[in-house]
């Protein structure tokens, strides 16, 4: 993966988080809503990549403009721009991108497949440093504070795996603050594929269980 290519998928996840804090409606909205998670959930087939992903319910999948049109409903001046501006440099990317929305939650699921690429153990900690840089960045943007609630690495016969996992709250002293929002990154090696999955909800699930249902 090019230098390009990877500081584009991590812009991708930060600014994917501050769309879903910067929701102002779902402080309200999503009062008493929660994930529906407590099944297996939905399948959901990536058609180009010829994998099968399991979602907690009511997932939508989106297509680029359709998102980019949400979008525009939720940001404004230079976040705005900078967001337009990474949708046009992902589109330029080698590989897939596939967004599902959850409306009343507003929470969000990416998945991006890569050239394959094996996920060593300091191979994940450079992928790690380089998305906290990057939170770091977008933070003194958004005014959002990124605290790393956990991180970890596995490396079998089948996949290689590095899981992460941050609390993205106001760092401002606005009375009127968002809710904390929960990130769940996972860097996936299995099988020649590569996958990246950014899991954005205002509560902390347990995505494991829908991760060990991936079929490639």
């Amino acid at each position: 993966m090019t230098i390009t290519m990877k500081r584009m998928i991590l812009m991708l996840c930060m600014v994917v988080c501050f769309v879903s804090c910067n929701d102002k409606k779902s402080s309200n909205s999503t009062s008493g809503t929660t994930l529906k998670t407590e099944t297996l959930g939905e399948a959901h087939f990536l058609e180009n990549d010829g994998i099968q992903l399991q979602l907690p319910n009511d997932f939508e999948r989106y297509s680029s403009a359709k998102y980019e049109a949400l979008m525009e409903t939720f940001l404004k001046g230079p976040i705005l721009k900078l967001e337009q501006q990474r949708l046009r440099h992902l589109r330029k990317i080698d590989g897939n991108h596939y967004i599902f929305f959850h409306d009343s939650t507003k929470s969000t699921i990416t998945v991006n497949t890569l050239q394959y690429q094996p996920i060593t153990r300091e191979g994940a900690k450079t992928i790690l440093a380089d998305i906290i840089r990057d939170q770091n960045e977008i933070g003194r943007i958004t005014k959002k504070a990124y605290t790393r609630i956990s991180t970890s690495y596995s490396d079998s016969v089948s996949a290689q795996i590095l899981k992460s996992v941050f609390k993205v709250s106001d760092n401002t002293k606005n009375k009127k603050k968002t809710e904390d929002r929960f990130q769940h990154k996972y860097y996936i090696s299995s099988k020649d594929n590569y996958v990246i999955i950014d899991v954005n909800t205002s509560m902390d699930i347990d995505f494991d269980k829908y991760l060990e249902k991936i079929k490639f």
